[in-house]
Parts: C-alpha cells; sequence; structure tokens
C-alpha cells in the first residue's frame, strides 16, 4: 500500500496525519504508541507491540471479564440443525 500525504503544522512541531484506512489496517487508534526510525532513504513508523506481543488493545480474558450465561445472550443464538454438525 502506497499513500501520499503531507506534513502540517501542529502547535511549534510538524504532524503527519494517518487517514482511517491505514490506522485500522494497522489497529491505531487514537493514543496508540509508535516507533518511529530514521533511514537513509526515509521514515519508517511501526505500532508499539506490548510487551505479551499482542498489539491489539485488550486480551481475550479482558474481553471475557464479566460474561456469564445471562450476559452472554446465548438465548438469541440459532439452534443448529442435525444436518449442521461436522464430523
Amino acid at each position: 500500500m502506497n499513500i501520499d500525504a503531507e506534513v502540517k503544522k501542529w502547535g511549534n512541531s510538524l504532524a503527519l496525519r494517518i487517514n482511517a484506512v491505514t490506522a485500522e489496517a494497522l489497529n491505531l487508534h487514537q493514543g496508540s504508541k509508535v516507533t518511529y526510525e530514521i533511514l537513509p532513504d526515509g521514515l519508517l513508523i511501526k505500532p508499539v507491540v506490548d510487551k505479551s506481543g499482542n498489539a491489539w488493545p485488550y486480551s481475550e480474558s479482558e474481553l471475557l471479564a464479566g460474561i456469564d450465561k445471562n450476559t452472554a445472550h446465548t438465548d438469541e443464538l440459532a439452534a443448529l440443525d442435525d444436518n449442521e454438525w461436522l464430523d
């Protein structure tokens, strides 16, 4: 993916705006941490991966915290037909 962008003034600094498509592709949100490296031919920007090796903002256990049979809404799931079971 190659995207052209324009550097803008932001206070006393310069800023590079990341469009929504790029942010979604990299799982970047407001407040996401990034690291950048100055290379001879340009700038390399990467999302910072947390110590667990996961770039996602929440772990599976955090997403499932507080879920029980009443809050999981399992009553709203469609029932499987006999011919839908896989061997």
